[in-house]
């Protein structure tokens, strides 16, 4: 991960030992989160550890729709600011 990514996966400790995912957003001085309601348990056991990986590759799934959902919002919207600019 890069520091110049628009679009963070992050993860904050709950309560009860888990931590929970989100999305960072961070543009032009906006910032927003996403909360995925997808939390990663202590790895204690071998099948704690592939329900993180599993968990984490739906959350890093999530962050690349997103991630695209943003630049394509980001185009269509330029586009349409450059065609209302031009001359009739």
């Amino acid at each position: 991960m890069t520091n110049n990514e628009i679009i963070k996966l992050r993860s904050k400790p709950t309560g009860n030992g888990n931590r929970s995912l989100y999305l960072d957003l961070y543009y032009k001085g906006d910032r927003r989160y996403e909360f995925l309601h997808l939390y990663l348990v202590p790895e204690r056991t071998k099948s704690d550890r592939l329900k993180n990986e599993d968990t984490l590759q739906l959350a890093n799934a999530i962050k690349f729709q997103r991630t695209a959902d943003f630049f394509n919002d980001l185009y269509v919207h330029s586009f349409v600011m450059i065609l209302r600019s031009l001359p009739k």
